[in-house]
């Protein structure tokens, strides 16, 4: 990425308010967004556009946030860190999630959008 390049995220999240808090805390710090609203959806997204970071919900109808992690790990080589947003917050999904290959869990009660955004910023800075 050179130094005129906005980083890309995509953010796979169904509940549209929630999505619209993160799009707009990207937004704000300079990010470009991509949004889905389902994981097959994500899926074929992240293929294409091969973002720099990738925000995930788990909970998602049809293809939900596991199985995202799983055929992306599986179909490709690209190495796009997965960030988790999620509701669920017992250790055993946050291990299911990184297990996977997730780089991040943030639980959504415990990060606010802004927070999220400047957290991801950060890691993806790591790279």
């Amino acid at each position: 990425m050179t130094k005129t390049q906005h980083p890309k995220v995509l953010i796979v999240e169904d509940d549209s308010q929630v999505q619209g808090g993160i799009v707009r805390a990207f937004e704000k710090i300079g990010f470009d967004v991509v949004v889905s609203n389902e994981g097959m959806e994500g899926i074929v997204q992240t293929v294409e556009m091969k973002p720099d970071v990738v925000v995930l919900d788990l909970l998602m109808p049809q293809v939900d946030g596991y199985e995202y992690i799983s055929a992306i790990r599986k179909s490709s080589n690209m190495k796009i860190p997965i960030v988790i947003y999620s509701n669920l917050s017992d250790s055993g999904s946050v291990q299911k999630a990184l297990g996977l290959g997730a780089k991040a869990y943030f639980k959504k009660v415990e990060c606010p959008p802004k927070e999220l955004a400047e957290k991801v910023s950060v890691l993806i800075e790591k790279k």
